[in-house]
Protein backbone atom coordinates (compact mmCIF):
# COMPACT_ATOMS: atom_id res chain seq x y z
CA UNK A 1 0.00 0.00 0.00
CA UNK A 2 1.10 3.61 -0.88
CA UNK A 3 2.29 5.14 3.06
CA UNK A 4 2.02 8.92 0.99
CA UNK A 5 1.05 10.89 -1.50
CA UNK A 6 4.06 10.55 -4.04
CA UNK A 7 2.09 12.63 -6.85
CA UNK A 8 2.12 11.51 -10.97
CA UNK A 9 5.70 9.54 -11.53
CA UNK A 10 4.73 10.97 -15.46
CA UNK A 11 5.07 14.49 -14.21
CA UNK A 12 8.71 13.90 -13.68
CA UNK A 13 10.71 13.58 -16.47
CA UNK A 14 13.95 12.90 -14.71
CA UNK A 15 15.06 9.46 -13.22
CA UNK A 16 16.69 10.17 -10.21
CA UNK A 17 13.66 12.68 -9.29
CA UNK A 18 11.29 9.80 -10.19
CA UNK A 19 13.23 7.32 -7.77
CA UNK A 20 13.27 9.79 -4.76
CA UNK A 21 9.72 10.66 -5.83
CA UNK A 22 8.37 7.17 -4.83
CA UNK A 23 11.64 6.17 -2.40
CA UNK A 24 9.87 4.41 0.87
CA UNK A 25 6.35 4.78 -0.61
CA UNK A 26 5.01 1.77 0.14
CA UNK A 27 4.52 -1.14 2.48
CA UNK A 28 2.37 -4.37 3.18
CA UNK A 29 -0.38 -4.05 5.40
CA UNK A 30 0.03 -5.64 8.07
CA UNK A 31 -3.47 -7.63 7.26
CA UNK A 32 -0.93 -9.17 5.10
CA UNK A 33 1.07 -11.88 5.86
CA UNK A 34 3.75 -12.61 2.86
CA UNK A 35 6.30 -14.32 4.36
CA UNK A 36 7.11 -16.62 1.87
CA UNK A 37 5.13 -16.09 -0.55
CA UNK A 38 6.12 -15.63 -4.54
CA UNK A 39 4.13 -12.15 -5.42
CA UNK A 40 3.32 -10.81 -8.73
CA UNK A 41 3.20 -7.01 -9.04
CA UNK A 42 1.15 -5.83 -12.34
CA UNK A 43 1.73 -1.75 -13.13
CA UNK A 44 0.26 -0.21 -16.35
CA UNK A 45 3.03 1.51 -17.21
CA UNK A 46 6.79 1.02 -16.91
CA UNK A 47 8.90 3.92 -17.93
CA UNK A 48 12.15 4.05 -15.03
CA UNK A 49 11.28 0.77 -13.30
CA UNK A 50 11.14 3.19 -9.72
CA UNK A 51 7.50 2.26 -8.62
CA UNK A 52 7.98 -1.62 -9.74
CA UNK A 53 11.25 -1.85 -7.48
CA UNK A 54 9.94 0.32 -4.66
CA UNK A 55 7.26 -2.07 -4.50
CA UNK A 56 9.22 -5.28 -4.35
CA UNK A 57 11.28 -3.33 -1.75
CA UNK A 58 8.64 -3.46 0.75
CA UNK A 59 7.22 -6.77 -0.20
CA UNK A 60 10.46 -8.62 0.25
CA UNK A 61 11.01 -6.31 3.62
CA UNK A 62 7.60 -7.88 4.65
CA UNK A 63 9.37 -11.23 4.30
CA UNK A 64 8.36 -12.13 0.35
CA UNK A 65 10.42 -15.19 -0.78
CA UNK A 66 9.92 -13.84 -4.58
CA UNK A 67 8.87 -10.52 -5.90
CA UNK A 68 8.54 -10.77 -9.54
CA UNK A 69 7.67 -7.55 -12.04
CA UNK A 70 5.38 -6.85 -15.19
CA UNK A 71 3.75 -4.29 -16.63
CA UNK A 72 1.46 -3.61 -19.59
CA UNK A 73 3.30 -1.39 -21.44
CA UNK A 74 7.03 -0.07 -20.98
CA UNK A 75 8.33 2.98 -23.02
CA UNK A 76 11.94 2.27 -23.74
CA UNK A 77 12.75 2.38 -27.67
CA UNK A 78 15.25 -0.62 -28.52
CA UNK A 79 17.66 1.07 -30.70
CA UNK A 80 18.28 -0.55 -34.47
CA UNK A 81 15.47 -2.86 -33.74
CA UNK A 82 13.99 -4.02 -37.18
CA UNK A 83 10.11 -3.38 -37.93
CA UNK A 84 7.48 -6.37 -37.64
Amino acid sequence: MRTRDTGRQSDINDINKRAGNVRGAFEVSSNWDVTGLRVVIVDDVATTGATLHEAAKALYKAGAAKVLCAAFAGNRAVKNAEPF
